[in-house]
Formats: C-alpha cells, structure tokens, sequence
C-alpha cells in the first residue's frame, strides 16, 4: 500500500460505526467477527508504525487510530471487559502526553477533559429524564428533573472548585465541548483530542443506564486526573 493509500484509510476510518456498535451492545457483547475486525485494524496500523511506513503528517492519525483500537485487540485476548480493554487508556495517553507537556499543562488538560466529561454526562442525563430509554417504565417527572439537574450543578461547582485549588484559570463559556465525529481525521483536527478522550474512553459493557451514569463516570474522571492527583 503506497503512502495515498495509507492516508485515505486513516483519515476515512470510519469513528461513527465504531462508536455505534459498540454502544448499541456494551463491549461484552460485542460479537468475536467484530472484535476480530477491529482487532486486525490495530495490528495493521500498529505495524506501519514499527516499521516506519508513515509520513510524518501520518503519524498522529495512526496513534489515534492505535490508542482506540487498543481496547478491542485487548479483548481478543480475552473476551471479558477487565481494566484496559474498558477504560481506553491509551487514548488518555495521547490527551495529556507527560512526555511532551509539563504538569502545568497537563492540570489545565485535566480540568478541560472533566469539564468535557461532565457535559457529555449531562447530554446522555437530559436524554434520560424524558424517557428515552426504550426499557425504561418511569415517565417524565419535573421532580426528578429538578433533583437531578441540582446535582449537576453541585459537580460543576465542584469542578471550579479543583481548578482554583491547582490555579487553573476558569474555562470561558464558549471553551471547546465535546463532538462526535464520522471520520478519524475529525477526531485528530482538534488541537487537543478532547471529543476523543469522551467518546472512546470508558465505553460501558453493556447498555444499562446505571452503568453510564455511574460506572463510566466514576473510571473515566478518575483515570483523567493524574496531574491533579500528582499536584496534591
């Protein structure tokens, strides 16, 4: 494969069916043809990488394309969801780089990458409140909503809170949020893979809303906040 070639693969790999499917089963239920696929992709790639077969311009569409792939070729290995193939490290890796970036930017990296995480939450909450969950028999309660909503607040208060404690200036309100995107090239425009860090980190194992709203949350702002840990 020349190197046209390579770059239209990478730039075209298509995000928006990798999300999709995963979402629509949760990742234990991922059948083995697609882990296989996915699985392969991460080889292929993998492999240019080793062998220097990228143009420079190349490179950081194949880490991206590594670092989310990463989590399926885990579970080739081993077919149930453990630490690495849920969380998606690797793709955290490639946001806040302590090889590249000082602590002090990897604070500000963390508090952007919380704020995205937690308006990401707060999407997939407004979707929850009115019922969109096919499953789901509760119906739209406005004290619920308002409960819920209240406690929303109460955590990003507590965000600003974090980011006085490691003198981090306050995002204004127009900061970047996070996108889905169809393509990877998307993903890798962005100066800091901010929509990459929400969308292929912590993608839940299965589709129950317990485990969004409370499992993913809970892993996925843990494992984004190394600097700030690092900083107490």
């Amino acid at each position: 494969m020349n190197d046209r070639n390579i770059r239209d693969w990478l730039r075209n790999w298509n995000t928006g069916d990798f999300l999709r499917e995963q979402r629509e089963r949760g990742r234990s239920g991922l059948p083995p043809a697609m882990i296989a696929r996915y699985a392969e992709d991460h080889d292929r790639v993998a492999d240019l990488m080793a062998n220097a077969s990228l143009s420079t311009q190349d490179i950081p569409l194949a880490r991206m394309l590594e670092a989310i792939t990463a989590p399926l070729a885990a579970l080739r290995a081993d077919p149930i969801p453990r630490y690495y193939s849920y969380t998606g490290v690797n793709v955290l890796d490639e946001y806040i780089d302590g090889e590249r970036l000082d602590l002090d930017m990897q604070k500000a990296l963390c508090i952007e990458g919380i704020r995205g995480l937690m308006i990401d939450l707060t999407r997939f909450e407004s979707h929850s409140l009115v019922g969109i969950e096919p499953w789901s028999t509760q119906k739209l309660d406005s004290e619920v909503i308002v409960h819920r909503l209240k406690l929303l607040k109460r955590q990003f208060q507590s965000l600003q809170s974090l980011a006085d404690m490691l003198h981090v200036a306050a995002l204004p309100i127009d900061a970047p949020s996070p996108r889905v995107y169809s393509t990877l090239e998307a993903y890798c425009k962005e100066q800091r893979p901010l929509s990459a860090v929400v969308q292929f980190t912590c993608i839940p194992s299965s589709r129950s809303h317990d485990e969004v709203s409370c499992r993913r949350t809970k892993w996925q702002s843990f494992t984004i906040t190394p600097a700030p840990r690092s900083a107490w």
